[in-house]
C-alpha cells in the first residue's frame, strides 16, 4: 500500500498496544492520538462502514459489504434479523479476474497491480424474489450465490463488462446491462437473451426496470452525440498523454432521452411520445397491476416539472401533472411512486399553489387528476417509500431540526416516528437529500444505516424494534476525544436564519483568543452525519473554534432557500460566508484576526469567491478542486442555476472567481489534481494566470495523477494533511 509519508502504516496486531497507550495520552492532554494523515489511511481507525445493504423481500435477513479491521476491501456479510446474528459469506479476495490472452505477463502484472489499488471489494447486492439467492457485480462480472454464501458461480464469463443484476419480480431471469443494451438471464436454463438493439454510436440504454408481472421492461434510452467534448493531460500512466473525454459544456443541450417499454422476449423498444427529448428525467415507476407507468420530468431549463402516465399496452400518454418554478428553479427532489392500488401516483414536491413550502407528499388521481396533500408540514420530508405488499408510507424527514432526520411511518391516521439517536440520522445521507431506509415487502421490518458526527454510520434495525446491529470501528477509534458539538444559529442575507454546527473543544481555555475555522463548505455541510475528523481535529488538537454551516442550497429549510441562489452563486452564499465570520467575530473567546475557511469542488469555489469578494472576512483559505469559470462547467448544474451562458455572459462573469482576482487578500493555498473529469483543472490553471496578472501570491498544490476526488491511497491523506497544516500554519502565527 502506498504511504503519504515515510512513517509506516500501524500493523492491526499493535492496535491494541496502540490502543491502551494513546488512552492514556488522551487523558492526558485531551488530544487525538493519531495525525490527520493517519486518520485518512488504511486501515482505517473508524472501520469501513456497511456499504450497499439490501433486505431480503420477506426482511429475515441484510446482506451487506464489510470491513470492520478499517481495511480497504469490503468482504460480504449476513445480519440475520430480528437476532442481529452476523456472519461473513464471502472473502473478496477469492474472486479473481478473468485472464487475457494477449496481454504479455509483465503488462498483465502492472496491470491487475492497478486494479488491486482501486478495487473496494463488494458493495451492490440483489435479492431474488424468493430471498434466496443473491447477485453482486464484482470485477467484470455478475455472480451469483446462496444466501448463506453457498454455491458461488458467475452468472456469464466475459470482459465485456456486466452490469446492474436485477431479478425480474417472478423470479425466472435476470436483467443486466452490456454493451449499452439489456440483457435477459435465464435462471432455470443459463440462456442469455439480448432485449434491446440499441446500435447508434453514442446511444445506449441507461436505465430499464421490471414490469411488477415480469412480461415487459421500462427502458430508458439516451443519445449523446451532441455532447462535447474536452482535453486532459493524464499522468497516471507515467508519460503525459492527451486524453479526450466526453463534455457536455453549457448550451451543447447534453443529451436527448426517452422512455419506452420491451417484452421479455425481446424486441424494438416502443418508445413513449409526448414527453419531449430534451427533457431531464427525475424517475419512472410501474404501477403495481403493470397496466401503467408514471414518467416525472423536468423541462430543459429546469423551470417546469411534469408527471406524465403511459397506458400499456397502448402507451398513450397525458400529463396528469404539471408545476410551475415560482421563482429561481426545480430543484431535484422529486420521488414518484404509485399507491398500491394503481389509481393515483404519489410524488414529492417544495411547490404548491404557486408558490414554495416545504418539501411534502403529494397524491393525483390518474383519473380524474385530482390532487391530494399526503403529508404537508412546517419542515422538510427528505425521503419517501411505499413497501411492495402495503398501503403505508415510510418517510425521511427533518421535523426535529433541518440538520437531523428521523423516520415516519404513516398508515392512515397514525404517524410512528423512529428516532434511533438523540441527534444525528436516521437514515444515510445523499446529495441534497436522506435516503430512504430498507424495508421488507410487508413493511413490518425497517433497517437503516445511523450516524452522526462522532459515530461513523452503522446499521440499525429501526422495526420492530430499534437496536444497533454492527460495530465497526476499531479499538483505536474509542481513543479519541471528541468536541462539544452544538447546533447554533445567527443572521444571514434576505432574512434567513442560518444554521450550523459548533465544534469546541471541553476543555477550551475561553479568557484566550482562538483561532475559528469555518470547515467544508457546501450546501448541507452542517447537516448531523459522519463527516471525517477534520473539524474535530483542528478543535482538539490546536485548540481552534470550527463552524460548519448548511449554505444557501441545503435541504431542510423549503424551496425557497434551496433553489435561493438562482443566478447568484458565490454572491449570495458568499455574504453568507461573511455573516458566518461576524459570528464567530461575536463569541468572546474568537480571535477575529485569524479566521480560515475551506472547502471542496462548489465549496472550492466558494472559498474563492469568498476571499476574492469578501476581503478581510478571512485570514486564510484553502479551495480544493475549485471551479473558477462557469462557462467551463457542465450544462447539467449551471443551466438550471445561471441559465445559457450565450444568454447571459454577464451572470457567468459576476459569479466566476477569475473576475475578482485583483481582490484578494490574505493567504490563499489551491489544491487540483490534473486528470480531474468533473471540475476541469483548467479552472485552477486559468484562475493563476489571472492572479499572476494581479501580481498576487497565492500557494499552489498539484496532484498529477488524481481526479476530482484525489483519492488514492497516497493522495488522500497527503491532501487532508496539507489543508489542516496550511490552516494551522497560517492561523496560530503571532
Amino acid at each position: 500500500m502506498q504511504k503519504a509519508s515515510a512513517r509506516s502504516v500501524i500493523p492491526a496486531f499493535l492496535l491494541g498496544v496502540l490502543s491502551l497507550l494513546s488512552s492514556q495520552w488522551a487523558r492526558a492532554d485531551s488530544k487525538v492520538p493519531f495525525s490527520i494523515e493517519r486518520l485518512n489511511e488504511f486501515p482505517l481507525i473508524q472501520g469501513r462502514s456497511p456499504a450497499g445493504a439490501q433486505i431480503s423481500p420477506d426482511g429475515s435477513k441484510v446482506v451487506f459489504g464489510w470491513n470492520h479491521t478499517g481495511g480497504k476491501i469490503l468482504n460480504v456479510y449476513i445480519c440475520d434479523l430480528p437476532s442481529g446474528n452476523i456472519h461473513k459469506i464471502l472473502e473478496s479476495s477469492t474472486i479473481h479476474w478473468l485472464p487475457q490472452q494477449d496481454t504479455p505477463p509483465k503488462s498483465e502484472k502492472k496491470m491487475l497491480l492497478e486494479r488491486h489499488k482501486r478495487d473496494m471489494g463488494i458493495s451492490q447486492f440483489s435479492w431474488s424474489p424468493h430471498g434466496n439467492q443473491i447477485a453482486f457485480p464484482y470485477k467484470g462480472r455478475i455472480w451469483l450465490m446462496d444466501s448463506d454464501g453457498s454455491n458461488l458461480h458467475s452468472m456469464i464469463d466475459s470482459n465485456l463488462g456486466i452490469f446492474r443484476p436485477v431479478y425480474s419480480p417472478d423470479g425466472k431471469w435476470i436483467a443486466f446491462e452490456m454493451n449499452s443494451n439489456v440483457f435477459r438471464y435465464n435462471r432455470k436454463t443459463g440462456e442469455i437473451k439480448q432485449l434491446t438493439f440499441v446500435s447508434k454510436p453514442k446511444t445506449r440504454v441507461n436505465q430499464f426496470t421490471w414490469a411488477p408481472d415480469s412480461k415487459n421492461l421500462l427502458i430508458g434510452w439516451s443519445d449523446s452525440s451532441k455532447v462535447g467534448t474536452a482535453t486532459m493531460i493524464d499522468f497516471t500512466k507515467g508519460r503525459g498523454t492527451a486524453v479526450t473525454i466526453q463534455r457536455d459544456w453549457n448550451g451543447d443541450l447534453s443529451e436527448d432521452v426517452k422512455f419506452g417499454v420491451v417484452p421479455v422476449q425481446g424486441g424494438l423498444i416502443q418508445f413513449i411520445k409526448g414527453i419531449p427529448t430534451s427533457c431531464w428525467p427525475s424517475n419512472a415507476a410501474w404501477a403495481p397491476n403493470s397496466d401503467s407507468i408514471a414518467i416525472g420530468w423536468f423541462s430543459a431549463n429546469f423551470q417546469e416539472f411534469s408527471i406524465t402516465t403511459a397506458a400499456w399496452p397502448t402507451l398513450k400518454s397525458e400529463v396528469i401533472y404539471h408545476e410551475k418554478a415560482p421563482e429561481n428553479y426545480e430543484s431535484d427532489w422529486r420521488p414518484v411512486l404509485w399507491s398500491k392500488d394503481s389509481k393515483n401516483v404519489i410524488f414529492g414536491t417544495d411547490i404548491s399553489h404557486g408558490k414554495f413550502i416545504f418539501r411534502s407528499i403529494f397524491e393525483v388521481n390518474t383519473e380524474s387528476h385530482h390532487l391530494s396533500p399526503l403529508f404537508v408540514k412546517g419542515y422538510d420530508v427528505g425521503a419517501v417509500l411505499r413497501p411492495k405488499d402495503s398501503n403505508h408510507l415510510v418517510l425521511v424527514t427533518a421535523g426535529r431540526s433541518p440538520l437531523s432526520t428521523e423516520v415516519r411511518i404513516l398508515d392512515g391516521d397514525h404517524d410512528k416516528v423512529i428516532t434511533p439517536l438523540q441527534s444525528g440520522y436516521a437514515t444515510a445521507s445523499e446529495f441534497d437529500s436522506a435516503a430512504p431506509p430498507l424495508v421488507s415487502n410487508n413493511g413490518k421490518v425497517i433497517v437503516s444505516m445511523v450516524g452522526n458526527r462522532t459515530m461513523p454510520s452503522e446499521l440499525y434495525s429501526l422495526a420492530p424494534q430499534v437496536k444497533r446491529l454492527t460495530f465497526s470501528p476499531t479499538p483505536a477509534f474509542k481513543t479519541i476525544p471528541w468536541a462539544k458539538v452544538s447546533e447554533v444559529t445567527f443572521p444571514g442575507p434576505e432574512g434567513a436564519t442560518m444554521h450550523g454546527l459548533l465544534f469546541v473543544p471541553p476543555n477550551l481555555d475561553q479568557a484566550k483568543l482562538h483561532p475559528a475555522v469555518v470547515s467544508d463548505i457546501y450546501a448541507d455541510s452542517a447537516k448531523d452525519h459522519w463527516g471525517g475528523f477534520m473539524e474535530n481535529q483542528l478543535a482538539m488538537n490546536h485548540h481552534m473554534v470550527v463552524l460548519a454551516v448548511d449554505f444557501r442550497a441545503s435541504w431542510g429549510y423549503g424551496g425557497a432557500f434551496d433553489t435561493g441562489y438562482y443566478r447568484k452563486m458565490g454572491l449570495i452564499d458568499a455574504d453568507e460566508t461573511a455573516d458566518a465570520a461576524k459570528y464567530l467575530s461575536s463569541l468572546p473567546y474568537v480571535n477575529k484576526k485569524r479566521l480560515g475557511i475551506w472547502g471542496w469542488s462548489y465549496g472550492g469555489y466558494l472559498t474563492l469567491m469568498t476571499m476574492l469578494t469578501k476581503p478581510g472576512s478571512y485570514d486564510t483559505g484553502v479551495a480544493v478542486a475549485p471551479v473558477t469559470d462557469w462557462t467551463t462547467y457542465n450544462e447539467w448544474y449551471t443551466r438550471r442555476r445561471l441559465g445559457l451562458a450565450k444568454n447571459h455572459p454577464k451572470i457567468y462573469k459576476k459569479t466566476s472567481p477569475i473576475t475578482y482576482a485583483k481582490g484578494l487578500q490574505g493567504n490563499l493555498l489551491i489544491c487540483h489534481g490534473i486528470v480531474d473529469n468533473n471540475v476541469l483543472f483548467e479552472n485552477t490553471a486559468i484562475m493563476m494566470e489571472r492572479f499572476i496578472r494581479a501580481n498576487k501570491f497565492v500557494d499552489l498544490m498539484v496532484f498529477p495523477k488524481d481526479d476530482h476526488s484525489i483519492s488514492r491511497d497516497s493522495s488522500r491523506p497527503y491532501v487532508m494533511g496539507r489543508i489542516l497544516n496550511y490552516l494551522v500554519t497560517n492561523l496560530e502565527r503571532p
